[in-house]
C-alpha cells in the first residue's frame, strides 16, 4: 500500500509503499519522523450507477484499490435501493460463477 507522510516544517508530501501489517511512520535520513496524511474519500457522483462508463469516468485514476471497492459498493447499494433490495449486476455475477462452476455458489452469495 501507498502512504502518504507530510514534513512537518516544509509541508512536502512524500508517499511511501508500507505493508499493510507494518507500522505506518516515516523517519527521513535526518531522524525526523514525518506526520501521516489520511485521504478522504472523493465521492463518485455517477449519473447512473448502472453505466460501467460512468463508474471508469468518475473514478480518480490515482485512487487506491480500496477506494475503487468502496465506490463500487456504493454503486451496488445505489442498484439494489432502485430494484428492490436486490443488485442486479451482482446477482448476475454470482449466477455466472455458479455456471461456470458447476452449481457451487460464491462464497458471498447468501440464499
Amino acid at each position: 500500500m501507498i502512504y502518504s507522510y507530510r514534513h512537518p516544517s516544509t509541508g512536502e508530501v512524500k508517499d511511501v509503499a508500507q505493508g499493510v501489517s507494518e507500522e505506518h511512520r516515516y523517519v527521513d535520513e535526518d531522524g525526523l519522523q514525518w506526520e501521516r496524511v489520511f485521504s478522504t474519500l472523493t465521492p463518485i457522483i455517477a449519473a447512473n450507477p448502472n453505466s460501467l462508463k460512468d463508474f471508469v469516468e468518475k473514478t480518480n485514476k490515482k485512487s487506491t484499490v480500496g477506494e475503487v471497492w468502496d465506490r463500487a459498493q456504493d454503486l451496488s447499494n445505489r442498484r439494489a435501493q432502485q430494484n428492490g433490495g436486490i443488485d442486479p449486476v451482482k446477482a448476475k455475477y454470482y449466477k455466472d460463477y455458479a455456471a461456470k462452476r458447476g452449481g457451487k455458489r460464491h462464497i458471498n452469495d447468501k440464499p
